[in-house]
């Protein structure tokens, strides 16, 4: 009775199709996945795969850092040669 009074306060009486509600719910996932990853490093069998899993991901914040960086860079740069506005006269 409680969690579901609480569930209906949390989301709303319009379910899980408003914007906010999806981005609540995926934060509620990753946090859920991030924790069943802390639990399976209980088994010594896992415990390898969670550690190179967060290992990974880790590394990749400096790689998705850079690319970020690159993909704004070519974005500047189409918009300077205005490729795709149909505003500009040109070929593009």
């Amino acid at each position: 009775m409680l969690s579901q009074n609480f569930s209906t306060l949390l989301v709303g009486a319009d379910g899980p199709f408003l914007f906010r509600n999806k981005i609540l719910m995926t934060i509620i996932l990753l946090m859920q996945i991030l924790k069943s990853f802390f639990y399976l490093r209980i088994f010594q069998w896992l415990s390898y795969i969670v550690t190179m899993i967060y290992t990974v991901v880790s590394d990749l914040k400096v790689f998705g850092l850079f690319f970020t960086i690159l993909i704004l860079l070519f974005s500047m740069v189409f918009a300077v040669l205005g490729a795709g506005n149909q505003n500009v006269p040109g070929e593009f």
